[in-house]
């Protein structure tokens, strides 16, 4: 505990970055691989993947609604995550069409609204130190990259359930790591009495309105070609969730190169 309280937390920020995208690539990289596998109606299978884009929308606008500052941002998060940690490593031991899709909804919900929120205290932090929020989210993308490549592997040997659990157990390590930063919550607290400013209602703005729709649109869109291509990848084209793992990591790679030329 000591050699945390020596991290500043930018630092903390990028661990926990780490860990936390490490354990999203064992999930939701394979997610709708994981349904398909459970060989359930074709209805049941979309509604299944029908609900990873809807709670992730529904998941958004909640937090809209719930996030006054960035000190209840941190709350919501030690909220949020020991929720989606359970429903994450229980999904793998079920079949059962109703449980599976209960913990879908559960688990997108809190997954959508943890990275909104993360975003937020993140983009503080580096604001408060004075650095690059680009050199936080940096460490999410390689998290992504091998995790991706060596989730593939995992399913292929062993199976979901077990790996689903890995990225549980990383996640358990990730949680307390954020009771560990030092001034951030004061910090915020500062910033957020210099940054009060009246209350707009939204609707009222015509570019709000815009960006919303715009923002559903791209989501759906994203949650969809994610999960199409993973079918498309393992019926059409008979590639193993392995070899999966390798092109998924692939386009994170791309992605990463991306952002270090921009």
């Amino acid at each position: 505990m000591n050699f945390l309280k020596r991290i500043t937390d930018y630092h903390k920020a990028q661990i926990f970055n780490l860990l936390r995208y490490t354990s999203d690539a064992l999930i939701y990289a394979f997610l709708p691989l994981f349904f398909h596998s459970l060989d359930l109606s074709t209805f049941y299978t979309g509604a299944l993947l029908a609900s990873v884009p809807i709670m992730a929308i529904v998941g958004n606008l909640v937090m809209s609604f719930l996030c006054k500052s960035n000190k209840r941002n941190m709350m919501l998060l030690k909220i949020l995550m020991p929720i989606e940690i359970i429903a994450c490593s229980l999904i793998g031991f079920f079949s059962n069409f109703v449980i599976v899709l209960i913990l879908s909804m559960v688990m997108n919900f809190c997954n959508s609204s943890f990275y909104a929120l993360l975003d937020g205290v993140c983009s503080s932090i580096s604001t408060n130190e004075k650095k690059n929020y680009a050199g936080i989210r940096i460490f999410g993308s390689i998290a992504y990259l091998f995790s991706s490549f060596c989730g593939g592997f995992l399913i292929d040997h062993i199976n979901y359930c077990f790996t689903f659990l890995i990225a549980g157990g990383v996640w358990c390590i990730d949680y307390f790591l954020l009771y560990t930063f030092n001034d951030i919550e004061n910090q915020m607290k500062l910033g957020d009495e210099k940054e009060k400013e009246p209350y707009v209602n939204p609707i009222k703005n015509k570019q709000f309105i815009l960006y919303f729709f715009f923002y559903i649109l791209i989501l759906s869109a994203s949650h969809s070609t994610d999960t199409f291509f993973s079918l498309y990848a393992k019926d059409v084209k008979g590639i193993s969730s392995s070899n999966y793992g390798i092109l998924y990591s692939s386009m994170i790679l791309t992605e990463i190169i991306v952002m270090f030329i921009t």
